[in-house]
Formats: structure tokens, C-alpha cells, sequence
């Protein structure tokens, strides 16, 4: 028979879920190495500060994705590697968990997609 805390014992298993997900980051936003490529390189076109990075949030008429380079706002969710900084808006956050930021080229045209399949190292922080 298992053991339970007191932290599981008191709090509700979907709490406890979400909890135990951030502290260990899984199943959030992960960046492929292109995909962080492509945003050091949009943060060095933009000319962007030390502290922007790559915005994401949900666009709340379209219900779509939306991205800038921009600062982080204290509420935001951090998403590094290699230099690239992805900050992810409590909803994006949300809508994003388990996907991995890929970059893609078309010609002299480059992009990101959004891929559920493929595992990528990042560091998540709050």
C-alpha cells in the first residue's frame, strides 16, 4: 500500500499533477537546436536587449498564436537553450505543453512550426 503525504493527502490530484509538472518541467515547451537558432537570430536582427526574447502568446479574438520579440513580463513562463529565450504567456504555456519549437526553411524563407513528436533539451523556468 502507498504512502501519502500530507501535500497529497490535502491538495486535489489535479493541483498535485500541475505542480509536480512545472517543478519538474515536464510536458512543457521544449526548443530543438534550429528552432533556437532561428531565435537568436530574430533577436539579433531586431537589435533586441539582453532580456528579449521570443513572445508567445494566444491571440484572444482569433484564438490563435502570436509572436514578437519582446521583454519578458513577470507572469511569463522562460523557455531557454543555447542563448535563445522563449517566454510563454500563461495560456501559450498551457496550449504548448508536450510540443517541441522547431525552425523550418522554404527557399530564402524561414519559419516555425510547432511539432508533437519529436523531443528536444531545453531549460524551463518561472
Amino acid at each position: 500500500m502507498a504512502t501519502l503525504s500530507l501535500f497529497d493527502f490535502l491538495v486535489p490530484r489535479r493541483v498535485r499533477d500541475a505542480v509536480r509538472s512545472t517543478a519538474t518541467g515536464e510536458r512543457r515547451l521544449k526548443m530543438s537546436a534550429d528552432g533556437a537558432d532561428l531565435v537568436c537570430s530574430l533577436q539579433d536582427e531586431q537589435g533586441a536587449n539582453r532580456s528579449s526574447g521570443l513572445r508567445i502568446v494566444i491571440d484572444p479574438q482569433h484564438r490563435s498564436l502570436s509572436m514578437s520579440i519582446t521583454d519578458r513580463r513577470p507572469e511569463d513562463v522562460v523557455v531557454t537553450r543555447d542563448g535563445a529565450r522563449v517566454y510563454l504567456s500563461v495560456a501559450a504555456d498551457k496550449r504548448l505543453r508536450g510540443c517541441t519549437l522547431r525552425a523550418g526553411a522554404a527557399g530564402s524563407e524561414s519559419g516555425f512550426y510547432l511539432d508533437r513528436s519529436v523531443s528536444a533539451r531545453s531549460v524551463v523556468s518561472k
